[in-house]
């Protein structure tokens, strides 16, 4: 559910954008967001939406141009600075060499190649991969693709602070809070007619929806082959705090004593770079799989204990649209703020 509240919260800001805002928004021939405040509340609303925005617009920028960065620095074995450095010249090249139409032009080729190579991952990646952790002392019930528990239980997520808080936040922010995303609304202004820019929202907001949200069931599978039950697990030793609740067994019929933090379990490590090197591994005895009985998703025999090796041209088009979904949002942020 983590990733999965990204592309909820973005689609229904497009969505939202679409049915209340895109149309009048064209109707008024904007050239900026900032110019919409101007209108109704004046120059010195302007002056403040704008720093605001420019401010934002900073720190979405640089975090796209640094997973770029992430992605390149690792596939080509180049420090993680220069990946970023030579992302950076990529996008502001292409982006002031032609302005809104390079920018528009290249976000077709990006989406593309982004939407195709996600799907195609997606599907990969659920048919060939395994898509959950089984039974292990890791997982003592197992693990699962998705719990939908996790976004309406408080206790699904033990311990607290609770990740359902954070999952719902994420939604509602973005949902709301990215109605007044430059770059969005940039396209928006720019559309042909009032109803290619409703259109163009709420096309925009659904594909995100159905792209997203399948793309992010692979984080099933990033768990199962380099989670805290697989063989490049790592483990802090004694390092349990004691607000953590430890009981000594699980499932609907537990009737253990509940006791406080113990000292001798380890805090697990998670992975920086798990994903990249899912995809990314395509030797063939890459990504053993550990299935103690049987019990994982889509086991024994389909997907039972094995090596699950990535098809280089599937993990390279998803590595590919990712960079490409980045690059989109950085040339839009840099033009917005222009």
């Amino acid at each position: 559910w983590d990733g999965a509240c990204l592309p909820i919260g973005l689609g229904l800001s497009l969505i939202l954008n679409g049915i209340f805002f895109a149309k009048r928004l064209n109707e008024m021939r904007l050239l900026t967001l900032p110019d919409l405040f101007a209108r109704t509340f004046g120059p010195l609303a302007e002056c403040v939406f704008s720093l605001l925005g420019i401010t934002s617009f900073i720190c979405l920028l640089g975090g796209n141009l640094v997973g770029s960065g992430r992605i390149i620095g690792y596939i080509f074995g180049i420090d993680v600075i220069a990946g970023i450095w030579i992302t950076t010249a990529a996008v502001w090249l292409y982006t002031i060499a032609g302005g809104l139409v390079s920018v528009a032009y290249t976000d077709l080729f990006q989406a593309a190649v982004g939407w195709t190579g996600l799907m195609a991952g997606s599907i990969w990646c659920l048919v060939n991969l395994p898509r959950a952790a089984g039974v292990s002392p890791a997982y003592p019930v197992g693990d699962s693709p998705a719990v939908a528990e996790q976004m309406s239980n408080n206790d699904a997520l033990d311990p607290i602070p609770n990740a359902i808080v954070f999952n719902w936040v994420t939604i509602l922010v973005l949902g709301f809070g990215n109605l007044a995303a430059l770059d969005f609304q940039a396209r928006v202004f720019g559309s042909k007619t009032p109803k290619v820019a409703v259109i163009g929202c709420i096309l925009g907001g659904l594909i995100s929806w159905l792209i997203g949200i399948l793309f992010a069931f692979c984080s099933g599978s990033v768990r199962a082959l380099y989670g805290p039950s697989s063989p490049h697990a790592e483990y802090v030793a004694d390092s349990c705090s004691n607000d953590i609740t430890v009981i000594g067994c699980f499932g609907e019929d537990c009737k253990a004593t509940v006791l406080p933090g113990v000292p001798t379990c380890g805090e697990w490590k998670p992975d920086p770079y798990a994903a990249l090197k899912m995809f990314t591994c395509t030797k063939e005895r890459c990504h053993y799989f550990f299935d103690f009985d049987g019990s994982a998703p889509g086991g024994p025999g389909a997907l039972g204990e094995d090596y699950y090796p990535m098809s280089p041209f599937i993990g390279g088009w998803v590595l590919i649209a990712i960079v490409a979904a980045s690059m989109s949002t950085g040339d839009g942020a840099i033009l917005a703020m222009s």
